[in-house]
């Protein structure tokens, strides 16, 4: 090591022992016959500092509280290091056999097993959390372990809890902050996180008010196509359209077409509340609540959804969905006609997560504007939903199976 000591000042007691050693001031040698310095000789207990330079203001530091010195710029060293202790990585950890230190994206080190390490990797997908809420996610993916590290980017709130369920399983109680964000997750096992994968987690969660998405031309931005990782999936064949008075769908006729909400997926039994908004129905199609995981090869789709409504032209026609057990049930009693003439914008709410038990309304609203979709005062029809069916999947979320092309439009949808 090499160090250079330019000593101007010496605004600490210090006491000098034995043997003779130059010392230099400037350029100048004053011989003085000790060889040891004693800085801080009365003990006072506090940090010592060894400062270089009166402007440089770099120092070697005693630390009272670390119990270790501290330099305050970068140390060089041009010979060999010899450690006679352990080096200890950003978590304080030594190391084992076989392991090695490396670094981390954020430039930290830590020790590592070398080659027994598994990049973690998310396959779910994007989910949402209103300011001030708690919410428990259920997150899968693969190569999760107890060890994981879990964390949000930009996120204005807490992470309360984590469960590492399996490998493929984990989940996270968050509570949110008051600040609207858009958050990366990023798990990390030792240095290696899902951003290796490129974009994986990449904004994962959306932190703010969910209120009305707008399907017509113009409203929410929204990804749609058939591959996971879109905020609607429809079934390979369809296209989606969108126009001044809604959403809509061609390329497969009912009962084989399927259109999942995926970005406003929730978990079965945080007792959310869906609302649609539709116009000018002429056919038949189902709406309501689906699932994330269905056959999505069955050409009788409407058997795959957990609590449908069955709308048929202009009438309302009861309930299509789960039985709880792989089959489907129903509970069709009590069918509705739409009164004629007026406004036919209609607004159908499922509440509780559209279980069997919970209650479920028809609306009609006065316009298809914006200002009047949260109107209530139109109610047509209130049904428990009960008979055979019993929804029971796990994650859930909007779903339609909708007409070839036609007049019906899909105009809005909200999770509450």
């Amino acid at each position: 090591m090499r160090f250079f000591f330019f000593l101007l000042a010496l605004s600490f007691p210090f006491s000098v022992l034995a043997l003779e050693m130059p010392l230099y001031i400037g350029e100048e040698e004053v011989t003085i016959d000790q060889r040891i310095f004693l800085i801080d000789a009365k003990n006072s207990g506090e940090n010592i500092q060894l400062q270089f330079g009166k402007s440089l203001a770099e120092m070697l530091e005693w630390s009272v509280t670390d119990e270790s010195f501290l330099f305050t710029d970068d140390l060089i060293i041009e010979g060999n290091l010899e450690v006679q202790g352990n080096i200890l990585d950003t978590h304080g950890n030594s190391g084992r056999e076989g392991e090695i230190l490396v670094a981390r994206e954020d430039g930290k080190i830590e020790w590592n097993p070398q080659g027994n390490v598994l990049t973690p990797f998310v396959t779910t997908k994007k989910k949402w959390i209103n300011p001030g809420e708690t919410r428990t996610l259920t997150i899968r993916g693969k190569n999760f372990s107890p060890e994981t590290e879990i964390m949000l980017s930009d996120f204005d709130g807490s992470i309360d809890e984590i469960n590492i369920f399996s490998p493929e399983s984990l989940s996270l109680t968050i509570t949110a902050g008051l600040t609207d964000s858009l958050s990366d997750i990023i798990l990390r096992n030792g240095t290696r996180s899902n951003l290796l994968w490129g974009e994986n987690g990449k904004d994962f969660l959306i932190t703010r008010e969910l209120n009305w998405i707008d399907l017509r031309e113009g409203g929410t931005n929204l990804t749609v196509g058939n591959g996971e990782g879109n905020d609607i999936r429809h079934r390979s064949g369809m296209t989606m359209n969108r126009d001044e008075k809604g959403m809509y769908f061609t390329g497969i006729n009912p009962w084989q077409s399927w259109v999942k909400f995926s970005f406003l997926e929730w978990e079965r039994g945080e007792k959310r509340n869906l609302e649609w908004i539709f116009s000018n129905n002429a056919s038949y199609f189902m709406i309501g609540v689906g699932a994330k995981d269905t056959n999505e090869e069955n050409n009788s789709q409407w058997r795959e959804g957990e609590t449908l409504a069955y709308f048929n032209a202009n009438s309302f026609n009861g309930f299509y969905g789960s039985n709880g057990t792989g089959g489907y049930g129903t509970d069709t009693g009590g069918n509705f006609s739409f009164p004629s003439g007026g406004s036919q914008v209609y607004k159908i709410r499922f509440e509780n997560d559209g279980e069997k038990g919970s209650s479920f309304y028809l609306y009609k609203l006065p316009s298809d504007d914006p200002s009047d979709w949260n109107d209530t005062e139109n109610l047509l029809i209130k049904r428990v939903i009960g008979g055979s069916l019993n929804p029971n999947k796990d994650h859930i979320l909007p779903f339609i199976t909708p007409q070839n092309g036609g007049t019906l439009r899909f105009l809005g949808v909200r999770v509450e």
